[in-house]
């Protein structure tokens, strides 16, 4: 009996002290947790101090930067520290710094929005840094061609091209930068004319529309910016912001950025879809992310832009710029739930014509000077579909169709045969389409029965014209189509016809022939 008292009696005297040490041991971690709790922040009281009674900038990023690095459980400290930090980079002159450090604690402390609101305060409050550019790294007359994907897996065709350089009235550089989206689904088409000061990148003016949309417009004057919106007829002036850009210009500015680990700016940018002033957030997320897209494999900069109107983000879009190419192109990038991927590259001439030729097609034709073409076909090539676009002319738009004929099946010898058919389906289709019967001419092209005509109808209240040719072979029916405002048409008839009277099928068995011979021009060929 006495021994299983005593085995008892010890069993519970060690308990005692097991729980003893126990409570001794939190209650040391209690105390360890509160003394480096009250430590961090005398050290911030110590580090606000030195800023703002002693104003030894210096030093308080010093402090400031340590307890951000030891403040892993203090998540309300370093919001703090951060948002002094800022502070004290803005005091200093450094608005590079100072808007690093306010962005990385709006990105990563949206949970305390006191000290979040201050943050916006007083980055809103920074003044604009003139943007540092680098020189412009394309060549005159280079195209960026890419591909479109969206949610729903459809994948469409836009056109980036850097025209030729400007001499401005005033012998500054200028360049004029056009991008063209076109649907490989549908005839729509949109193009952006942007043309930019190559010093400072400012852009000086923009024209957006298609030819069935009559668009927008901004332009820059005497000390204004002048926002056009053809659809509504509103017209908003701001005084202009030196260093500010349009937002349709982020694009081609970020590829003159000095771009490396941690880059940050806000460039003010206008917008007609704001109504007004905008600020553009560009942030480095990553120096280093290897990108693969249709064009290639690409090491490149993964670069973050948020677009903000009065502290609200309005949208964000990514973008991959390529560090190790000269011409440092954009290979990817994504907005709103579509992502451009870079399909390929060339470069074209403004000063002489150019052939096009599509071989599987047997399609050759020679570009009037100052235009391009860009295939936007459906992936499976059954049908082909050429952009035929002037290099600074957004008025126009031509396309080249091409439908085949199915081997041993039916196909039109008389040309007036599709021409009725494409009047039928214009006529249901364009408002108030009419025909111009005396413009209905036969003619051969190259030794193919061809027949072209001019229609009118009427789009937004605008007076407009097509112009069409249909031309055709055993295999293949081609249709050469112009779109342009009524009054603009006959300045351009000439070029339209250039090309279409150009125009060559190429048999298979001469395919290789004429290439050596067309190989002495420069070759605009799908990219």
């Amino acid at each position: 009996m006495n021994k299983i008292q005593t085995k008892y009696k010890s069993t519970s005297i060690r308990k005692a002290l097991c729980l003893a040490g126990l409570i001794a041991l939190s209650s040391q971690a209690w105390q360890v947790q509160a003394d480096t709790h009250t430590d961090i922040n005398a050290s911030f009281d110590q580090a606000v101090y030195t800023e703002e009674t002693l104003g030894d900038l210096d030093t308080a990023i010093k402090l400031y930067t340590d307890i951000i690095a030891n403040t892993d459980n203090q998540r309300v400290v370093s919001a703090k520290a951060l948002l002094h930090l800022g502070r004290c980079y803005k005091k200093l002159g450094d608005n590079s710094q100072a808007l690093l450090n306010f962005n990385a604690l709006i990105d990563q402390y949206g949970d305390f929005a006191n000290i979040v609101a201050n943050a916006e305060d007083e980055k809103f409050s920074l003044p604009f840094t003139q943007l540092n550019l680098l020189p412009p790294p394309w060549v005159d007359g280079e195209v960026l061609e890419y591909t479109i994907h969206n949610p729903a897996g459809l994948k469409e065709s836009y056109t980036n091209l850097v025209k030729l350089k400007q001499i401005g009235t005033n012998g500054q550089v200028q360049w004029l930068n056009q991008q063209v989206f076109a649907s490989a689904h549908n005839r729509r088409q949109i193009a952006v004319s942007l043309l930019e000061d190559e010093e400072s990148g400012e852009t000086i003016s923009t024209d957006l529309r298609g030819p069935h949309w009559p668009g927008m417009s901004t332009e820059v004057k005497d000390g204004k910016v002048i926002m056009r919106n053809n659809i509504s007829n509103e017209v908003i002036v701001e005084d202009f912001k030196p260093g500010s850009i349009s937002d349709s210009s982020m694009e081609t500015i970020i590829r003159r950025l000095p771009l490396q680990k941690d880059y940050s700016v806000t460039i003010p940018s206008y917008s007609h879809q704001a109504g007004g002033y905008i600020h553009l957030d560009l942030q480095v997320l990553d120096d280093n992310t290897r990108i693969d897209v249709p064009a290639g494999s690409y090491n490149t900069y993964h670069v973050k832009v948020t677009y903000r109107q009065f502290k609200a983000a309005l949208f964000s879009m990514e973008l991959w710029v390529a560090k190790d190419e000269p011409s440092r192109p954009i290979v990817m990038y994504s907005v709103q739930h579509q992502t451009f991927k870079l399909k390929g590259s060339g470069s074209l001439s403004a000063s002489q014509a150019t052939t096009y030729r599509y071989a599987s097609k047997n399609a050759e034709f020679e570009l009037a000077k100052r235009w391009h073409a860009f295939d936007t076909s459906h992936k499976n090539d059954e049908h082909l579909q050429l952009m035929i676009v002037p290099f600074d002319a957004t008025g126009t738009v031509g396309y080249l169709d091409v439908s085949d004929h199915p081997t041993g099946e039916w196909y039109p010898t008389d040309p007036k045969m599709p021409a009725e058919w494409a009047i039928e389906w214009a006529t249901g289709f364009f408002k108030n389409f009419v025909p111009r019967e005396a413009t209905m001419e036969e003619f051969t092209v190259n030794g193919n029965k061809a027949i072209r005509y001019v229609s009118d109808y009427e789009f937004n209240k605008k007076a407009m014209v097509e112009y069409r040719a249909i031309i055709l072979h055993e295999k293949h029916r081609y249709s050469f189509i112009f779109q342009i405002e009524k009054d603009s048409f006959e300045s351009h008839r000439a070029e339209y016809d250039q090309m279409i009277e150009s125009f060559k099928v190429i048999d298979a068995t001469s395919t290789k022939t004429a290439t050596k011979t067309a190989s002495k021009q420069p070759q605009n060929k799908p990219l």
